[in-house]
């Protein structure tokens, strides 16, 4: 899923100069952020993973009371995800040291 936060129109070269510059300024570093360019428009976007898809659903899912899960498994995507990370971690390094002796 791709969330467009702008779109903006140059006139003119000092106007491509004065986005791209302003772009910069505000681009996170490590994000999947970037300029793609349709019909002299440029768009700065970024992608959302499953994880945090699932977590916006379950959240919502929560407030608006139709689900009667505990916040423990609403935020069930975020942590999940943590654990997963973190075993393969591990793992790797469980795995060098072996590779090592």
């Amino acid at each position: 899923m791709t969330v467009v936060s702008r779109v903006v129109r140059p006139r003119d070269n000092q106007d491509k100069q004065n986005i791209q510059a302003s772009i910069d300024r505000t681009s996170f570093v490590g994000n999947r952020t970037g300029l793609a360019s349709a019909k002299g428009a440029y768009f700065k976007s970024r992608n959302i993973g499953l994880a945090e898809a699932l977590t916006l659903l379950f959240i919502g899912l929560k407030l608006c009371e139709v689900i009667d899960w505990p916040w423990l498994w609403v935020l069930s995507p975020i942590w999940i995800t943590l654990a997963f990370v973190l075993s393969v971690a591990v793992l790797i390094f469980i795995l060098k040291k072996i590779a090592e002796k």
